[in-house]
């Protein structure tokens, strides 16, 4: 029995070390180092913690619903993997993927949601809180100015990639 608890005991404090040691580093996961890094460049570990705080993430299943045409307020969503079509009045009009922001127009413009965004297959996504978001936007403005340079990036790829397929379906 001492034999047992002995190994229970050291396997409990190495899981406790690697704990410990995670938070100490701010050891994050790869899509949050890649979101936190690579899309928003917020580099520094106390404005990534804060940034971490405002989000929530999560795993869609395919067919779920995450931005409802008309909706009030509707969530900004970060897309780590997988893949969503947008409708608009029945029709798709485009599909969002890995790094796409969703839900950024009403955030940026204020207004109701302009289309659905539907899972089109299993997705890991980030959902922030948009009133959380835009406290700490406020009082960090390196954090504001990232995120908005994000969401600018991210609009203008989205713009671009509309010409494309106008361009590819009038030809």
């Amino acid at each position: 029995a001492a034999i047992w608890i002995g190994a229970l005991a050291l396997a409990n404090g190495a899981q406790l070390a690697v704990m410990l040691a995670r938070s100490r580093t701010g050891m994050m996961r790869q899509e949050e180092r890649e979101l936190l890094e690579h899309i928003l460049r917020v580099e520094e570990p106390a404005r990534q913690k804060r940034l971490l705080d405002v989000m929530r993430w999560r795993d869609t299943a395919e067919g779920e619903v995450l931005i409802r045409l008309g909706q009030a307020e509707p969530p900004l969503i970060y897309v780590a993997s997988g893949t969503g079509v947008i409708e608009h009045d029945g029709k798709r009009v485009g599909q969002c993927g890995k790094g796409d922001f969703l839900g950024e127009m009403s955030l940026v413009s204020g207004q109701r949601a302009s289309a659905w965004v539907i899972a089109s297959e299993p997705m890991r996504i980030a959902v922030f809180d948009r009133n959380a978001l835009s406290l700490l936007s406020r009082s960090s403005p390196e954090i504001g100015a990232a995120l908005a340079a994000a969401l600018n990036q991210g609009l203008a790829a989205k713009v671009s990639r509309m010409n494309r397929t106008a361009r590819a379906a009038d030809e």
